[in-house]
Formats: C-alpha cells, sequence, structure tokens
C-alpha cells in the first residue's frame, strides 16, 4: 500500500447546511447538513436515497432549492466565491459525457484551462493527469475510440488535472475490471492527506480499502455519518470493519427491500 504524501497547507473543509434539494413534489435531499472531513469519505445509499444530488450540489453542478455549500467556513453564494471553489473540486459524475471527437488529451487540456492550471505549467499537468490513471499510450486516441473503463479513466484525468482539494467522484469504479479499479485506489492513495475525497459507491471494497468516515443515505437523510467501525459496531459488535461486515451492517440497517 503506498502511503498519502502529507501537504503542508491548511486543511479544506466542505459541507453543506440545511440542504433541500427537490425535483417536483419529490424531496431528494431533506433539510441535510454535514461537514466532510480531510481525508476519504464514503457516501453510502440504495438507489434514489439522495446521494447523486448531494454530490451534485456539492460540486455546484445542481443549485438547491435551500440551503448552502460551505467551503473554509464560508457560503459559497456569489460568483466571486463560486468561482474561487469550483478551481478547488473536481468532480467526476455518475455518467460522465463529454465530446467524444475530442483527444484524451485534449480533454484533459480542456479542463486544465477550465480550472486555471497557469498555462506555463498546463501541458506538464495534462501529461502527469494522463499517466496517472493510465492513458499515456493512448493521449492522441479520440474518447469515441475508447472502451468503458478507458473512457472513465480519461474522465478521472480531467477532474485530478488541477490537483483538487476536493474530489467528487459518483460511483467511480462502474464499468472498471479488477486491475482497474486497483489501480483507481492507488491513485485515490497518493492524493494529499489533507485533501477531501468522496466516493459515491456500491462497491464495498472500494470503500473499506480507501475510507475511514461513511455517510450513510436513506429517503434523502443523512441517518449516520461516522466511522466505518462506529457504524458495524453499532448493528454487530463482531463484526468487524472489513467489507464482508460493511456490507452485512449496511444490509440490515437500510432493509433488503431498499437495495436496488
Amino acid at each position: 500500500m503506498t502511503d498519502s504524501p502529507s501537504n503542508a497547507g491548511p486543511a479544506p473543509q466542505v459541507g453543506v447546511r440545511d440542504l433541500r434539494v427537490t425535483f417536483g413534489r419529490t424531496i431528494a435531499v431533506a433539510d441535510v447538513s454535514v461537514e466532510v472531513a480531510p481525508g476519504v469519505t464514503g457516501v453510502l445509499g440504495p438507489n434514489g436515497a439522495g446521494k447523486t444530488s448531494l454530490l451534485r450540489v456539492l460540486a455546484t453542478d445542481l443549485r438547491p432549492q435551500r440551503g448552502k455549500v460551505q467551503f473554509d467556513g464560508r457560503p459559497v453564494d456569489s460568483r466571486r466565491t463560486v468561482r474561487h471553489y469550483r478551481r478547488a473540486v473536481g468532480f467526476l459524475p455518475q455518467r460522465p459525457d463529454w465530446h467524444k471527437w475530442m483527444t484524451v488529451r485534449e480533454a484533459v487540456a480542456y479542463f486544465a484551462w477550465l480550472r486555471a492550471v497557469p498555462r506555463n505549467a498546463r501541458s506538464e499537468a495534462v501529461g502527469n493527469s494522463i499517466e496517472m490513471v493510465g492513458l499515456s499510450r493512448r493521449a492522441e486516441n479520440r474518447l469515441g475510440e475508447l472502451s468503458g473503463g478507458m473512457f472513465q479513466r480519461a474522465m478521472l484525468a480531467t477532474t485530478l488535472v488541477h490537483q483538487p482539494e476536493v474530489l467528487i467522484l459518483d460511483e467511480p469504479t462502474a464499468g472498471l475490471d479488477p486491475v482497474q479499479r486497483h489501480q483507481f485506489r492507488e491513485i485515490v492513495r497518493l492524493r494529499p492527506a489533507s485533501s477531501v475525497t468522496l466516493i459515491s459507491t456500491h462497491v464495498f471494497e472500494d470503500v473499506t480499502n480507501l475510507a475511514t468516515n461513511i455517510v450513510v443515505m436513506h429517503d434523502g437523510r443523512l441517518p449516520f455519518t461516522g466511522t466505518i467501525r462506529e457504524f458495524t459496531d453499532q448493528l454487530n459488535p463482531d463484526g468487524g470493519s472489513s467489507a464482508e461486515a460493511l456490507e452485512a451492517a449496511y444490509l440490515r440497517f437500510v432493509g433488503t427491500d431498499d437495495v436496488g
């Protein structure tokens, strides 16, 4: 296992306060407040629990009906603060899509420009990001020519190119084979210990291999936030903190009827 490098800079603080997201009469997120600590936090919950809506709000990809994102103790509620925050965030949506006629290098370079990577550092940043996800030999391939797993890794490279303080990943290992999933975990482990990484996933091995803390969403609410061990101990004191123990505790917590 590769140890996470230290980071001398201040640890970012990210969260939401009194967040409500609705789609018509459906309440996707119901008055949720949470602060995410530095390190890796897993976001768990059945389909329709509100996980994607929460992550999209945190990424400023979705405007809530009520509540605000907070970054470094300040609300992200003006053009200036949104611009500052977006430069600190990398976001990989659940079903990423991008212009398939672009090459891998062009797509990553565009996001480097979008996230204000300095011009004199942009080429190196793009190359490093592509190499990090194992696509150096595919850098000149068009996105439309890639397999599903390679495309997912290319999209991951676009989120990493500016070395974000806050990384938000929604189902990042969907479509990846076991080797690629292992490579993904190694990439996350290389992030600075002071950075924030949020991973929404149904793959319990990803959570137990990477995260210490978890957030469990259910019916748009957050019935549990804390460590993996605290969660498993709450439901099965002898369960431990393995992927199997986490999955068993999770199924007991949400009920099998809600899993789909």
